[in-house]
């Protein structure tokens, strides 16, 4: 398709929408009570609390370009303000469109509906937009997850704020369009009084929160001629009222839009196997096996020991997996780990140093006939060396689902490999450092459903993840990190859905409880499985409290 007509076809997609939704029952307090005059809100009151900082439309950034991507200034200044109480609308005029919004107040909730029309002959990139601001006071204040804001990719946007005498959910009704909204950063939440202006963004420009910046990149432009929608609600309930009473409609429309479509009946526990260390620095065991710096593998004799002692390594884990219930192993650096950390783990299978090839056959046969699952560590890049030098980098290909894919079936028809743990499931900005949390976006759980749907005999364990993820995989964290269960959010959208749950080096005995209660809802708990870890013993009481011991 044309470039022109993909933009015109994107623009025109985004300006329609879907019907109005069925809202959930809400027979409980408080009433809301809405006054519109003058240039827009004068007033918000929820029962008896007056919540209204400022009523007043703003439209705080608009960035227009030329179609060859040339920026074009875009005055903020409105030329011309309606305001039209019957209908409780607002209506901005600018030199280069409009922009509207019809605040709509019901007993629980107050829905405004935001229109954005260009009229000038450039795109409009993105635009920034603040349709009220809602002052908080007393004490405590706290958002549900810790987050402010949500783009409505992989997850739906409800933001949950609780406070002294109520709670509310700021929701995006369009349910897989993709738009920022959230509440503005850099409120001081201990302020008596603080103020919380309500954001909307179409993309990701200098004048949004740098808090969003880390957010799934959307590109929502408005082309010449074309008008766009947002669809926002404020749902206000009583103290402690859960995210599922407020936005239950929401969560329901997000799964079906992403049905869940996992089914893996064994939550036994899965050991983690690692084979070797990086950095070791010793150029006679450059994969640096069994951390060992006498090894030496560039000669026959050493080959030898190698394959021993791998086979011996196999032999014990095997002994423990099995006095601890496992369902399998996964072993996480079947290539050894010859270069730095980040890309330490090749995640390729098929790229087997001279060592490992001649006894990774039997090495993964003593598990197969054990009883075990058998697993990997996989990368959605492919590891490349240069046509000059040595260094592999891990490099992005066009389409993950393909490489995971072929990489899955490799594993399949020569191992019998069935648990892959999928690391680094991310697109990196080569022009920002790595150290820049910012120059990573997540994968988009697509491609993941395309893997799940082609291997459903297989379990996805990916290293991040957001909420659309659950719908087809079971995504890892760690205890360490603080995580002892699956996410909340991905609870409400898919009930059924599950972790992997690392456990080493995590606070284990202070957070038994919480593992106790998310193994007997399903999780599933990942242990050191190559040695006699003394938290083994806590993970196999923890199975037996769940009544999991069995799978």
């Amino acid at each position: 398709m044309h470039r022109l007509s993909l933009r015109l076809a994107v623009a025109l997609l985004c300006a329609l929408g879907p019907a109005s939704p069925v809202r959930p029952a809400n027979t409980e307090r408080p009433v809301l009570g809405l006054q519109f005059a003058g240039k827009g809100v004068t007033s918000l009151r929820v029962g008896n609390r007056q919540l209204l900082a400022d009523g007043q439309m703003k439209v705080k950034d608009a960035r227009l370009e030329g179609w060859d991507g040339t920026p074009v200034e875009a005055s903020l200044a409105p030329v011309r303000v309606t305001v039209n109480p019957g209908v409780r609308r607002v209506r901005l005029q600018y030199q280069w469109g409009s922009v509207s919004c019809v605040y709509a107040p019901g007993l629980h909730n107050l829905d405004m509906t935001i229109t954005v029309a260009n009229t000038s002959s450039y795109v409009l990139r993105s635009i920034l937009i603040q349709p009220l601001a809602l002052r908080i006071s007393g004490e405590p204040r706290r958002f549900d997850g810790d987050s402010r804001k949500g783009s409505n990719r992989g997850s739906p946007t409800v933001v949950g704020l609780s406070y002294q005498d109520g709670a509310l959910a700021l929701v995006n009704e369009d349910v897989g369009r993709p738009l920022y909204v959230g509440f503005a950063a850099g409120v001081d939440d201990a302020s008596p009084n603080a103020v919380y202006p309500i954001l909307v963004s179409t993309a990701k420009s200098p004048a949004i929160p740098r808090s969003w910046l880390g957010d799934p990149a959307i590109d929502r432009p408005v082309c010449p001629g074309y008008v766009d929608r947002f669809r926002l609600s404020i749902r206000f309930g009583l103290p402690g009222a859960p995210m599922e009473q407020l936005a239950g409609d929401v969560y329901a429309k997000f799964a079906a839009a992403y049905p869940f479509r996992l089914s893996w009946p064994d939550r036994r526990p899965i050991g983690a196997l690692f084979l070797s260390s990086s950095g070791l620095g010793i150029r006679k065991n450059p994969r640096g096996w069994f951390n060992d710096r006498e090894l030496d593998v560039t000669t026959p004799e050493g080959v030898r020991q190698f394959r021993e002692r791998l086979l011996a390594y196999a032999d014990a884990s095997i002994r423990i997996l099995k006095k601890m219930g496992a369902q399998g192993m996964i072993t996480w650096d079947v290539e050894g780990q010859e270069y730095p950390h980040a890309i330490s783990y090749l995640g390729d299978p098929r790229s087997l140093p001279p060592e490992m090839e001649p006894v990774v056959d039997e090495y993964f046969s003593r598990f197969r006939q054990a009883g075990l699952r058998t697993g990997l560590c996989l990368r959605p890049q492919r590891p490349l060396r240069p046509v000059y030098g040595n260094e592999v980098s891990q490099v992005a290909v066009y389409d993950e689902a393909y490489n995971l894919s072929q990489k899955i079936e490799y594993a399949k028809k020569r191992w019998g490999c069935s648990l892959f743990y999928v690391d680094s499931n991310v697109h990196f900005d080569p022009t920002r450092s790595p150290s820049d949390g910012d120059a990573y976006e997540l994968i988009d759980a697509e491609v993941f459903r395309k893997i799940a749907a082609a291997n459903p005999d297989v379990l996805l364990i990916p290293e991040h993840e957001d909420v659309a993820y659950f719908s087809c995989t079971a995504p890892y964290n760690e205890l360490r990190m603080g995580i002892a269960s699956t996410p909340a959010q991905a609870l409400r959208v898919y009930p059924g859905a599950f972790s992997v749950i690392a456990v080493a080096d995590g606070p284990i005995d202070e957070r038994a409880a919480e593992l106790v209660a998310a193994v007997k809802r399903g999780d599933i708990l990942l242990f050191r499985g190559w040695f006699d870890d003394p938290i083994n013993e806590k993970v196999r009481a923890i199975y037996q409290q769940a009544g999991r011991a069995r799978g």
